[in-house]
């Protein structure tokens, strides 16, 4: 099938998914030009260019998913928390899901302890940025609750996944 990596990185995700899924074509769209031109090296290296293409862009562009096309899979793994408009993106995404296709978000969760420890810096930040299980399910209304799910991971994490 196709699949569509947003927030994709350096690809380490898109080449691990790659790797496991020889037949699979894999789009990793990448928002920083830095991680874009990092992650076709790592491609180049391993030898995956023949599966994994990478775009530089914004997932809350609409006419930029428009010509990327239809895809099996659309996944992200610690982006959602940098979205500004994470609604936007995925409503975009959603219009860029096959028939029976699937969206899965991996991303960190704000957690209430998280305030007694004092650092505040890097990763404990981006916890601070993630998003509660409130606002997820705001996120996703007028969406079919049967096609939507929200799995919390300890200690601070959660999958979110929409189905068409």
């Amino acid at each position: 099938g196709k699949y569509l990596d947003v927030g994709a990185g350096t690809g380490n995700l898109a080449m691990i998914v790659a790797q496991n899924n020889p037949k699979v074509e894999i789009t990793a769209l990448e928002l920083s030009a830095d991680m874009v031109t990092l992650g076709e090296e790592n491609i180049r290296k391993k030898g995956f260019q023949d599966q994994i293409k990478f775009i530089k862009g914004d997932a809350a562009e609409k006419e930029l998913l428009t010509e990327l096309g239809q895809f099996d899979l659309i996944y992200s793994t610690y982006s959602l928390h940098h979205w500004k408009n994470p609604r936007k993106v995925i409503d975009n995404l959603m219009s860029n899901l096959g028939d029976h296709g699937a969206i899965y978000l991996y991303d960190l969760r704000r957690v209430w302890w998280l305030y007694l420890i004092t650092i505040r810096h890097g990763f404990f930040n981006s916890i601070r940025a993630a998003y509660v299980s409130s606002e997820v399910k705001e996120m996703l209304a007028g969406y079919r609750p049967e096609h939507c799910e929200i799995r919390y991971e300890f200690p601070f994490m959660q999958s979110v996944i929409i189905r068409q």
